[in-house]
């Protein structure tokens, strides 16, 4: 089930802020939520015990660090099923695309610095939206 953008609740949202993980719907959107209101995204203080599975049978609980929770505990509904993963592994358009040398710097870039001003400029270039949505069309409900 998609939710509203947190931005301008009027759209479904189809992306998360990087840095403190609110829900947005365009550019637009996250460039006004950035210069209002972004803040880090702050994991709880409180310990949090985790199920361990070892041996594949016997479970067990360990405390865990807030800072060490799994993305599977922070937030489950921005997980992609395997088989959705699937469909951009096997989809000829996202291939075809990939093979643009541009578009592979851009990625690169983002994946090496993983810094919030490469991924904003990244959607500044019209390449790089007609990826993201590609692949948001092939992984979305």
């Amino acid at each position: 089930m998609m939710k509203k953008c947190n931005v301008c609740n009027l759209t479904e949202s189809k992306y998360r802020c990087p840095k403190c993980r609110i829900l947005y719907c365009s550019v637009t959107c996250y460039k006004t939520h950035k210069d209002n209101s972004c803040e880090e995204f702050k994991q709880p203080e409180e310990t949090i015990l985790r199920n361990t599975t070892i041996n594949g049978s016997s479970l067990i609980t360990k405390e865990v660090e807030p800072g060490e929770l799994t993305d599977e505990e922070l937030d489950v509904e921005d997980k992609v099923s395997q088989e959705k993963l699937s469909l951009l592994e096997n989809s000829q358009k996202i291939k075809d695309m990939l093979l643009n040398k541009h578009l592979q710097r851009v990625l690169k870039t983002i994946d090496e610095k993983d810094s919030e001003q490469e991924l904003e400029a990244a959607m500044k270039l019209p390449l790089f939206v007609e990826f993201a949505n590609e692949c948001l069309k092939l992984v979305d409900d």
